[in-house]
C-alpha cells in the first residue's frame, strides 16, 4: 500500500516512469498505421486498448470518450509535461515524444474541408479505421467540432513553430461556429467534416466560456500573421458577451437562447473561463493596447459579477448557477465528484488562483484559499469512482498556492491529496481513470492529475519554474 504522503523524489520518478510506459506501450500500434498518438483508453492490466468497453463512470457520457484511439485536447497537460521533462538533462526523450505526436498530429488528422481538429467532446482520431470519428453515430455522417477545454498558448506557439499553416486553418476554421454572421451569434458545436454552418434552433448553445477560447485562439493567430480579420473576429465574439450581459449583476446566462430551464442560469465558472481567455489574450497584443486595455476592462466585469454571487466560502459552498431573475443561489459546485455539466469545485479554485497571477486581486486569492480549505476538511472518497482530474485539480490547486503564498499548509496539502492519487489511483504503473476503473482514461482527466503530481515533484525538487501551473480545464 503507498504511504499517506509520497516520500521525498517519488512523485518525479513515478510520473517518468509513467510516462517512459505510455511511449514504449501507450502509443498508436493498432490498425494499418502505426502513429505516435496515445491512446485514449488502456487497460491497466494489459496496458492496451481493451477488447471490450471499460465501463462508463457516473456522470460520463459514453459518447465523449475516446475508446479506440486518441484524443489530443484530453492529452495537452500531459504534452506540456512532456516538454517540461524534455528540458531537463537526460530526459530528452520526452520532448522527442511530444513533437513526434504533434507533427504526425497536424499532417494527418486535421480535417481538410475545415482545418478543425478531430479533438474535444465529441470527435477523436480511431487508430483502428484511421480517420476522425465520433462514438455518437459511429463514425457516420457529420462529425462535430467542440473545443471542450482552452488550448494553452503554450501550444499554439508549438503549432506554429511545427505547422503554422495548420495554425491559420484552424483559426479560420473556428469561424463556421459563427451562425448569424450580423450579430455574430455563436453554437459551440460545429461540423468538423463540412464547411456549412448549423441550423440555430431553440438552443443558442453559445456558452461564454467557449467564446473565450475562440478569441484567445483568433488573438494567437492575429499575432503571428499580422492577419486582421482574426482580432475582427476576436473584437466581435467580446462585443458579444457584453452585448448579452445582465448589467444589474455583470453576469451571464448559460446559454443566451434557451428551452431548457437547465441553461436559463447565470454560470459563474463559465465567466471566470472567459474573463480568463480575455487577460491572456490581452497579454498577447503588445501592438494594440487599446485592445487589449478592453479585454482587462471586461474581464474585470465578469470577475467581479463572479465574486458578487451568493457563495458562503466559510461553510464550503461556493454557487455553480444562480436565478436569472434576482442572482439567488441554484447549485453549488461539487466538492469531490464531478459529473458531465457539474464540474470540480477544485477547477473553481484553480482558476482564481491562475486570476491572482493575472491580476493581482488578494480577493481572487482569498477565494482560491477558501476552495482549499473545503477540499482539505472534506474526506476524499476514495471508494466511490470520483474521476482523476477531480484530484489532478485538487492536487494542481494547493501546488499553486504554495507556489504563491510560500504557506507550508498548502505544501503539506497538496502532499496529501497525492497521497491519495497514489492509493486509489495508480496501479501497475499507469493511472487509472477513476479509483477502482480498469482503465487509464483520458477523458476521465488523467493528464490533470500526472501533470499536477509533475509539478509539484518539481517543485519539490527546487525546480518549480520548469512546469507551470496548468489553468486550461475551465
Amino acid at each position: 500500500m503507498p504511504p499517506e504522503q509520497p516520500r521525498e523524489g517519488q512523485l518525479l520518478e513515478i510520473v517518468t516512469a509513467c510516462g517512459d510506459l505510455l511511449i514504449e506501450q501507450g502509443r498508436d500500434r493498432y490498425g494499418p498505421v502505426r502513429s505516435p498518438l496515445f491512446a485514449s483508453v488502456l487497460s491497466v492490466a494489459g496496458r492496451q486498448i481493451p477488447m471490450s468497453r471499460p465501463p462508463d463512470i457516473p456522470g460520463q457520457r459514453p459518447g465523449d470518450r475516446a475508446y479506440g484511439g486518441g484524443n489530443l485536447l484530453h492529452d495537452l497537460p500531459l504534452l506540456g509535461l512532456f516538454y517540461a521533462l524534455g528540458r531537463r538533462p537526460g530526459y530528452e526523450r520526452f520532448a522527442e515524444a511530444a513533437d513526434a505526436y504533434l507533427r504526425w498530429f497536424l499532417d494527418n488528422c486535421p480535417n481538410p474541408a475545415t482545418g478543425l481538429f478531430p479533438w474535444g467532446e465529441h470527435t477523436y482520431w480511431h487508430f483502428f479505421y484511421e480517420r476522425e470519428w465520433s462514438e455518437y453515430d459511429f463514425g457516420v455522417g457529420d462529425h462535430l467540432h467542440d473545443h471542450l477545454r482552452q488550448a494553452p498558448v503554450w501550444f499554439w506557439e508549438r503549432v506554429w513553430a511545427l505547422a503554422p499553416r495548420r495554425v491559420l486553418d484552424f483559426a479560420n476554421g473556428l469561424h463556421w461556429h459563427i451562425v448569424d454572421e450580423a450579430t455574430f451569434e455563436y453554437n459551440r458545436h460545429a461540423y468538423v467534416n463540412r464547411p456549412a454552418r448549423l441550423t440555430p434552433g431553440p438552443r443558442s448553445c453559445d456558452f461564454p466560456r467557449h467564446g473565450g477560447f475562440y478569441i484567445l485562439d483568433w488573438i494567437f493567430a492575429y499575432t503571428r500573421s499580422g492577419q486582421r480579420h482574426f482580432l475582427d473576429w476576436a473584437e466581435r465574439m467580446d462585443r458579444y458577451h457584453q452585448e448579452h450581459m445582465d448589467p444589474r449583476f455583470q453576469a451571464l446566462l448559460i446559454e443566451t437562447r434557451t428551452n431548457d430551464p437547465r441553461f436559463a442560469q447565470f454560470s459563474g465558472a463559465q465567466q471566470l473561463s472567459l474573463a480568463f481567455s480575455l487577460l491572456e489574450a490581452a497579454d498577447l497584443l503588445v501592438e494594440d493596447p487599446a485592445v487589449a486595455e478592453r479585454f482587462r476592462r471586461h474581464a474585470g466585469l465578469y470577475i467581479d459579477g463572479y465574486l458578487r454571487m451568493p457563495h458562503r466560502p466559510a461553510e464550503g459552498v461556493f454557487a455553480s448557477a444562480t436565478d436569472r431573475r434576482d442572482n439567488t443561489f441554484r447549485a453549488a459546485h461539487r466538492v469531490w465528484g464531478s459529473v458531465y455539466g457539474g464540474g470540480a469545485l477544485a477547477s473553481v479554485g484553480l482558476i482564481c488562483a491562475g486570476l491572482r497571477r493575472l491580476t493581482g486581486r488578494a480577493d481572487l486569492l482569498d477565494l482560491a484559499a477558501a476552495a482549499a480549505a473545503t477540499l482539505r476538511r472534506t474526506p476524499f472518497p476514495g471508494d466511490t469512482p470520483v474521476p482523476a482530474i477531480d484530484l489532478g485539480l485538487a492536487v494542481g490547486l494547493a501546488t499553486d498556492l504554495f507556489d504563491l503564498t510560500g504557506s507550508p499548509e498548502f505544501l503539506e496539502q497538496a502532499r496529501h491529496h497525492a497521497g491519495a492519487a497514489l492509493r486509489h489511483y495508480w496501479a501497475d504503473g499507469l493511472f487509472r481513470g477513476a479509483a477502482n476503473h480498469p482503465a487509464y482514461d483520458s477523458q476521465m482527466g488523467v493528464a490533470y492529475l500526472i501533470q499536477a503530481l509533475a509539478r509539484l515533484g518539481l517543485l519539490e525538487a527546487g525546480e518549480g519554474a520548469a512546469l507551470p501551473a496548468d489553468y486550461t480545464a475551465r
